[in-house]
C-alpha cells in the first residue's frame, strides 16, 4: 500500500515568493506558514497544484478578507506573469523539486523584474534579483 500525499496548493506567484523567501512575512502567522510550505517544497516527493485565487498561504494573510485577497486584482497580475515567465498551466500538478529546478535554471533578473517589479516585498529590498537563493540549486 501506498501513501499519497496531497499536491501543495498554491497560486503561481507564490512560486517566485518561495523561490526567494527569506524568513520574513506579513505577519507571525503568515511567517510560520511560509516557513512551512518553505520546508515542504523544499522536500523530496512533494507535489504543487498551481490554483486560481486564494491558496494555503492566503488561509494566514492579513490581507486576506471575507470573500477572498483584498487586492486579488494586484495578486492575479503576479499570477500571470508568472504564468506566462515560466510556461506553467493552472490545474497542473508538478514535483516541487523538478519545478524549482527548472526555475531556477531559466531564472535572470529580467524575467523577476517582469512578474515582481512592482511588488511591494521587492520594493522593500527583501528579494535580489542579481543574489537569487541558492537552496535549490
Amino acid at each position: 500500500m501506498t501513501c499519497r500525499i496531497e499536491p501543495i496548493l498554491l497560486r503561481p506567484h507564490h512560486l517566485t515568493c518561495l523561490f526567494f523567501y527569506v524568513g520574513k512575512g506579513y505577519s507571525e502567522a503568515f511567517t510560520r506558514r511560509m516557513d512551512e510550505i518553505s520546508d515542504r517544497v523544499r522536500s523530496a516527493g512533494n507535489h504543487i497544484r498551481l490554483v486560481e485565487g486564494c491558496d494555503v498561504l492566503c488561509e494566514v494573510c492579513p490581507h486576506r478578507g471575507s470573500t477572498g485577497c483584498k487586492d486579488e486584482w494586484r495578486m492575479g497580475r503576479f499570477d500571470e506573469r508568472t504564468i506566462a515567465e515560466y510556461g506553467l498551466v493552472r490545474g497542473t500538478i508538478y514535483e516541487a523539486s523538478k519545478l524549482f529546478a527548472s526555475m531556477f535554471e531559466r531564472f535572470d533578473s529580467r524575467r523577476f523584474e517582469r512578474i515582481c517589479g512592482d511588488c511591494d516585498w521587492r520594493v522593500k529590498g527583501v528579494c535580489d534579483p542579481d543574489n537569487p537563493p541558492k537552496w535549490a540549486q
